[in-house]
């Protein structure tokens, strides 16, 4: 998981998981995450940058605001 240092980062990650319901580790896992967001709440966030924020490539930059809100409204919060 990215930026472990980020408490905020890590709980999002984490709750993320809980909601695909198991640990996302694989391309698979972060194609199939991009295509259920997208399902679920109508916005899409690319495997790529899925893969970039889960530190799964070794590109690490900071994530962009807007896909924080993403991921925070598909666990039911409004943004990050």
């Amino acid at each position: 998981m990215a930026n472990k240092q980020i408490p905020e980062l890590s709980y999002l990650l984490s709750e993320v998981e809980k909601r695909y319901g198991r640990r996302i580790a694989t391309s698979t896992d972060f194609e199939s995450l991009s295509v259920i967001i997208e399902h679920e709440i109508g916005e899409m966030l690319s495997c790529s940058t899925l893969k970039r924020i889960w530190g799964y490539m070794t590109m690490k930059p900071t994530p962009r605001a807007s896909t924080l809100d993403i991921l925070s409204r598909y666990i039911g919060y409004r943004n990050f």
